[in-house]
């Protein structure tokens, strides 16, 4: 049952919403009106969570700025459209849970990391359709072998339904129609069995004006009054006076030609700002435009928050010069120049340490860019959460649902407003379907009295859940996966070992459903007061020792003893993904040795079985961050080491340091005349200018004299990065 919760203390919703993230199992809707601080709450969640969390978005702009990825990387789904049964179109660009499956083959870190996952953050849910929210359920629930909505995974979804909505095309709608009442999320199979709740933020940061907010808000949900409209048209710019203030429009086009115009109407010095981009980072993901031009006197507006303070995503300034890669901005009210340099956005991916099985966070890539664009116009669309003085809106006949009150709330009061065209109340246009499912929400008891139960109910389904063999089987099936790889004698000897444990998971994992079952019971029955929890603790500690005897004998035995008999073959893969899989089994005997309840700990016992240590998760190697092998290479080459010895000293290829130099070199940390002498310089050069063209094996072939290939790839980089462009 769904329960939207609101009319709560102000300052006290943000925290109340936070505990049920941290402390409970419940699936959450966190919404909220423009600048009630939905932003400033998911920081501090990810800062304060101990649970294995990944945050993703519907576009690479808005998972960039939430610090994550966005739903489609993360889970490597293909871009079409989810039909959520077996039903075959035959129609290109959809796929149903039969090819979704075919199509969907995750290597098995990926898999991990679906497995180890506790909470995903999904930002702008507003965005997300229902049939790509039940695709990740689809996903979760079969790498996971659960059969809990998103396989047992909280969720926790952040957006405002009354904002930006999900793009269907007619062609696609035609088919989902017949599954969903709405594109919207809310209205996924997923969802609605998700027993999820919905809190949101009231307290609104970004308006001072009560008066103003009440207006704002009847117009956000489609029950603006006449007064409401008169209100807002009173700043209709009726004599057409110049406005230097910000344009907001609806589209790229308008907001493109305005600030062109204005910028080509300056009479001086263009600055052109090159971004750079390092790793991995896809260009649909890039926060800022790749090149940027500027003049002393153009009007821009900052595009991130600065770590110190110092301006703030949507302040605006004026170009006043640029010095040594340096802009200088003068902003009104400010006494001092803004000293503006690059500033830098990470581009991550999540992996899962298989020692402690964190999920961590790691950067792939990144973009540098001044945190700058022109701010004579913006869209509406870019303008989201953003926070304005004085903005003028052109909005004309281009209104979709929740255009305006978008619009409207990017300004902090009604005095810095002006509107181009008056409005109506048919501009005031908000989703039926939205409404709806608001309406339907209710809420039967006070958001405290329910977290209270839902932390209690935490607390009893960690310890209810705790003896499901879901996890082992998931992991189980990567082992078989991997095993199904390999062709030999020793393979099936292997394969025979994995499907007898696997028959031994199956079989406990039904019992363990039927004892979690029991487990409820004692608990249903201690809510009644006709049972203790001495009962339960009681009840438990048996279950533990019957569960680690089966899993000992039944499985560890058998793995450690073929462990034991080809362990010698260190090089082995088939011995690692063994030893591997019985780390997974040891890791699930000892949580059962340490399982607490109510700050119990369950099982009082010295553990009846210790583990000889067979995989040692600790000495795997760390993964070298990206780039770091790169700079390790060019600091021994500073010291004045050769090639040779620079691979000899770090165990690699010649080649391989041959390549980290190449990129040294593109990024002109190296010098080409370090690399090669003058006289081999002078030689090839001429080739490749002449044949640039041509593959590197032509290349050499039309060269009469020897030279290396690392040679060539050098001067040919040097070529194209140095002497082309002064062509």
């Amino acid at each position: 049952m769904r329960r939207f919760m609101s009319d709560i203390i102000e300052n006290k919703t943000s925290e109340v919403a936070k505990r049920f993230v941290l402390q409970t199992q419940k699936n959450l809707f966190l919404t909220g009106k423009a600048g009630t601080g939905k932003t400033t709450l998911l920081r501090t969640i990810l800062t304060e969570t101990k649970k294995n969390t990944v945050v993703v978005a519907p576009t690479g702009v808005a998972a960039i700025n939430a610090g994550g990825m966005t739903i489609h990387s993360f889970f490597q789904l293909p871009i079409a459209t989810f039909i959520p049964d077996q039903s075959d179109l035959g129609q290109e660009g959809f796929m149903n849970r039969h090819t979704l499956v075919k199509q969907h083959k995750l290597r098995k870190e990926k898999r991990k990391l679906l497995m180890e996952l506790e909470l995903l953050i999904i930002d702008e849910i507003s965005m997300v359709r229902a049939d790509l929210l039940d695709a990740i359920d689809f996903t979760l629930r079969r790498i996971r072998k659960s059969a809990h909505p998103y396989g047992g995974v909280q969720m926790m979804v952040i957006g405002d339904l009354f904002q930006l909505s999900p793009v269907v095309k007619e062609r696609e709608w035609d088919v989902l129609r017949s599954y969903y009442k709405s594109p919207f999320f809310f209205d996924s199979t997923s969802w609605r069995q998700a027993s999820a709740i919905a809190i949101e933020l009231d307290k609104v940061y970004r308006q001072e004006d009560n008066h103003f907010v009440e207006v704002l808000n009847r117009i956000r949900i489609g029950e603006s009054t006449d007064a409401d409209i008169n209100l807002i048209n009173e700043k209709y710019n009726i004599s057409n006076e110049k406005n230097t203030a910000l344009l907001l429009t609806t589209h790229n086009a308008k907001a493109d030609k305005v600030n062109q115009e204005a910028l080509h109407a300056i009479d001086d010095k263009v600055y052109h700002l090159e971004a750079e981009v390092s790793g991995k980072f896809n260009e649909s993901a890039y926060p800022m435009a790749l090149n940027i031009e500027v003049k002393k006197g153009a009007k821009v507006m900052f595009t991130r928050n600065h770590p110190d303070g110092i301006f703030f995503n949507g302040k605006i300034g004026m170009v006043t010069d640029m010095y040594d890669d340096i802009l200088f901005v003068q902003s009104d009210g400010d006494s001092e120049k803004i000293a503006v340099e690059p500033a830098e956005w990470k581009n991550h991916k999540y992996i899962v340490n298989d020692k402690t099985k964190e999920v961590k966070i790691e950067e792939i890539g990144s973009f540098k860019q001044y945190p700058i664009r022109l701010a004579w116009a913006i869209t509406v669309h870019k303008s989201q959460g953003l926070t304005f003085d004085q903005i003028q809106i052109d909005l004309k006949n281009s209104f979709a649902p929740g255009q305006l009150y978008v619009a409207l709330s990017r300004c902090r009061s009604l005095e810095g407003l002006t509107l181009s065209s008056e409005i109506s109340k048919s501009n005031v246009i908000v989703d039926q379907r939205i409404l709806d499912f608001h309406s339907t929400a209710l809420s039967t008891e006070t958001i405290h009295e329910e977290l209270k139960l839902a932390i209690k109910e935490y607390e009893e389904l960690q310890l209810i859940e705790a003896f499901s063999m879901e996890k082992l089987l998931a992991y189980l099936e990567i082992w078989e996966d991997s095993l199904n790889e390999k062709v030999g004698e020793k393979q099936d000897e292997f394969l025979k070992i994995a499907k007898n444990v696997k028959l031994l998971l199956k079989d406990l994992n039904q019992t363990s459903q039927k004892f979690s079952g029991q487990l409820k019971m004692i608990v249903d029955l201690i809510k009644k007061n006709e049972s203790t929890t001495s009962v339960l603790l009681n009840r438990s500690n048996k279950g533990i020792e019957y569960f680690i005897d089966q899993l000992y004998n039944g499985a560890v035995i058998p793995l450690e003893h073929k462990y034991d008999k080809y362990k010698k073959a260190k090089s082995s893969v088939l011995v690692k993904n063994l030893s591997a899989f019985i780390h997974e089994v040891w890791l699930f005997i000892e949580s059962l040795y340490d399982l607490n309840y109510q700050g119990y700990k369950v099982y009082q016992l010295v553990p009846k079985y210790k583990r000889v240590v067979v995989f040692d998760a600790s000495k795997i190697k760390e993964k070298r961050v990206k780039g770091q092998t790169y700079e390790t290479t060019l600091e021994l080459w500073e010291a004045g080491k050769s090639v040779d010895e620079i691979a000899k000293e770090r165990n690699l290829a010649v080649s391989t340091i041959e390549s980290h130099l190449g990129k040294l070199l593109k990024e002109g940390k190296v010098n080409i005349q370090k690399l090669m002498s003058k006289s081999d310089i002078d030689k090839i050069y001429p080739f490749v200018s002449e044949h640039n063209e041509l593959d590197l094996n032509d290349l050499k072939a039309k060269i009469p004299f020897y030279t290396s290939y690392a040679q060539l790839r050098w001067m040919r980089i040097w070529y194209q990065d140095t002497i082309k462009d002064q062509l």
